[in-house]
């Protein structure tokens, strides 16, 4: 589904537009193709009409992944209206999102999903997808965490106006673990390598730098740890 995005001027129609949840929406043509400001402020007005027309939307179906997600953005656009949350950020949650959405579970997309049948399977489903696709760990972390954010962000934001779900299905999933990154010291190979291109300056030969590296060798370095004295 089309995500809530910043007003941009369709040329073809000769109006300022902006997409929000599956929905394109045309400003009026009096916003001129320079007049940024009044598109923005037109673009705000279009947000909060469709947050306003959530318990709407309710009533005529139920929240899937994707419907919530649209939702949880809108307000996270206002965060950054308000100047409190970075735009990159905005976009970097809008891409993890999209691929949380694209991931298959079963015979269904996640994003098809409807939030009140998820359950702790599908948790396990969904890690073990990624884990299928060859996702680093770190990255399933960020992952889970945001879908894990979004249902937290809902059930504490749901009210009886806005009829978002106040149910969190999978509240007790459980983060998988980041593993630690095991340090990479500086192979045998790698020392003579690096101490034979030292020697090949005369300046060098001798010198304390010289001591310095094989001390440093000796006691256990990284790669990148030779480099930084090097002048």
């Amino acid at each position: 589904m089309a995500r809530p995005s910043a007003p941009w001027y369709w040329k073809a129609r000769s109006r300022w537009a902006c997409n929000v949840g599956a929905t394109r929406f045309v400003a009026p043509p009096e916003i001129g193709p320079k007049d940024k400001h009044a598109a923005f402020a037109w673009h705000r007005t279009v947000l909060d009409a469709q947050v306003a027309d959530a318990p709407r939307l309710v009533k005529q179906r139920r929240w899937t992944v994707a419907v919530l997600d649209g939702t949880y953005l809108i307000a996270q656009q206002a965060l950054v209206d308000a100047g409190e949350k970075l735009p990159a950020d905005l976009a970097s949650i809008r891409t993890v999102l999209t691929r949380i959405e694209a991931t298959r579970i079963g015979d269904k997309l996640m994003g098809d999903r409807y939030v009140d049948s998820l359950d702790n399977d599908d948790w396990d489903a969904l890690l073990a997808a990624w884990r299928a696709e060859g996702y680093s760990a770190g990255y399933i972390r960020n992952l889970s965490g945001r879908l894990k954010a979004v249902l937290a962000w809902s059930a504490r934001s749901a009210t009886a106006a806005n009829g978002l779900p106040k149910d969190d299905p999978l509240k007790r999933a459980t983060l998988p673990p980041t593993p630690v990154a095991q340090p990479r010291y500086i192979t045998r190979d790698q020392a003579a390598a690096w101490l034979r291109w030292l020697r090949r300056d005369p300046d060098r030969a001798g010198s304390d730098l010289v001591r310095l590296y094989r001390l440093l060798i000796y006691t256990g370095c990284r790669p990148s740890e030779l480099t930084r004295y090097v002048g």
